[in-house]
């Protein structure tokens, strides 16, 4: 794919972990989202064509119930 792509780390309050990753991985945009074990409740991958198109996938986030934060790291080729 040409185009950013880029690893979401979400924070999740309220314990419904595996309600807020489903509805997540139904984003367009979203290519994979898991629960995880640790400090990080959750993880997702993104792929949008441009940094504007990934901010408009990162921000359908934020409605999920649950999503109390997130923190998004582009990826780089290396």
């Amino acid at each position: 794919m040409s185009g950013v792509c880029a690893y979401v780390i979400i924070e999740v309050e309220g314990g419904d972990t595996t309600n807020a990753v489903r509805k997540i991985s139904e984003i367009e945009g979203v290519k994979q989202a898991h629960g995880l074990f640790g400090t990080v409740e959750a993880i997702a991958f993104v792929e949008a064509s441009d940094l504007s198109a990934l901010e408009k996938v990162v921000m359908k986030f934020r409605d999920v119930p649950g999503v109390k934060s997130t923190d998004t790291r582009i990826a780089r080729i290396v």
